[in-house]
């Protein structure tokens, strides 16, 4: 039977050797033949399946090898643009003692304005042993970060929450 998986295939074959079993081990001329016939069927099923998945494998091979092709000039892009931002930081970072916020490096081709912010970062707490007037219940503890950035900023401390500054860069 053409069209067969590969599941009925082998059903045909537990079955056929089932009534092998029961009628003692004898193997009848017709029992072979079936045993035969079903495993030439299994044996062209799976030569099926192997060429399939080679074909797929191959297709997947040029698809990924576009994919690479056109994501080539993005990945330059995004190295270069790492680069700039490297030799920016490295060349124009103000140092906190010497430029104010709101610096400005200025050439007559660049524009460089850094401003300072400031974050509060709750993510090394347990947000379940903070104090209750810091937690918003939503399905999920949370901690309500402008209260909690508040009592920070007044000089007290709780265990894994701190303010980070960020710096940020315009380039113009």
């Amino acid at each position: 039977m053409a069209g067969q998986s590969l599941w009925h295939i082998d059903s045909e074959m537990r079955g056929v050797l089932a009534d092998i079993a029961v009628s003692g081990g004898e193997i009848t001329p017709e029992q072979e033949e079936q045993l035969d016939s079903l495993s030439l069927r299994r044996e062209d099923k799976l030569k099926g399946y192997l060429r399939a998945i080679r074909m797929y494998e191959l297709e997947a091979g040029k698809v990924q090898a576009e994919i690479d092709r056109l994501m080539g000039p993005l990945n330059h892009y995004k190295r270069q643009q790492a680069k700039l931002e490297g030799i920016l930081r490295k060349t124009l970072h103000p140092d906190e003692d010497s430029k104010p916020e709101g610096f400005k490096d200025e050439t007559s081709q660049l524009g460089v304005t850094w401003t300072r912010s400031e974050k509060l970062n709750t993510d090394k707490c347990d947000v379940r042993r903070l104090p209750e007037q810091f937690i918003r219940y939503e399905e999920t503890y949370e901690p309500k970060k402008v209260p909690l950035k508040k009592y920070i900023e007044d000089g007290n401390e709780i265990e894994g929450v701190y303010i980070e500054e960020h710096w940020r860069m315009k380039v113009e």
